[in-house]
């Protein structure tokens, strides 16, 4: 598949469902920070005053969630296995970003970012390690080049798709819903 030389026991359906978690991966990773102007502002309406110091608290908690956990859950990849890891990280992800909208002060976003953090984690630590799991020494290279550019296909649905999905909702007649309370 793809020019790739497979270890034994692993089957083109195996590899296809690798490159399917570098797109659905990184799709889900690139949607939360490049939507986050809109949720910041629109949905949570937080003044332009307010908007760069929250989103520094964001990006260092997140930041440092990420580095802190990379190493650990290498660990717990080799122990407990890729898959189980892989699915938590797109649940944690999932879980921080459908529930970012409805933060309702700064602390409670940056509880959120840092669980999408982990969530990010996760999900880099295994698809490096499913990749290389999944082929041979002399197609890794090609294997991590297909990997990126399923990666990249993914980044650029969900800058050019899903990041613009709420102004199309809106142009359709629909209004964000803002969460009771004050956001900062």
């Amino acid at each position: 598949m793809l020019g790739l030389d497979a270890t034994p026991g692993i089957s083109k359906t195996n590899l296809w469902a690798c490159m399917g978690l570098g797109f659905l991966g990184t799709t889900v990773i690139t949607f939360l920070p490049a939507g986050q102007p809109y949720i910041l502002n629109e949905v949570l309406g937080l003044s332009a005053g307010d908007l760069g110091r929250i989103t520094g608290y964001l990006q260092i908690a997140a930041e440092v969630a990420l580095i802190l956990s990379l190493t650990w859950y290498g660990a717990l990849a080799d122990r407990i296995g890729r898959r189980p890891v892989a699915v938590a990280g797109l649940l944690l992800c999932a879980a921080g970003a459908a529930l970012y909208p409805f933060a309702g002060n700064a602390a409670v976003l940056v509880a959120l970012r840092v669980l999408f953090a982990l969530g990010i984690a996760a999900l880099h630590v295994t698809m490096s390690a499913i990749t290389a799991d999944y082929v041979r020494d002399r197609t890794r290279g090609r294997a991590y080049g297909w990997l990126g550019l399923f990666s990249g296909i993914g980044a650029v649905i969900a800058v050019l798709v899903l990041v613009r999905l709420p102004s199309m909702l809106e142009q359709g007649g629909m209004e964000p819903s803002r969460p009771p309370g004050p956001a900062s």
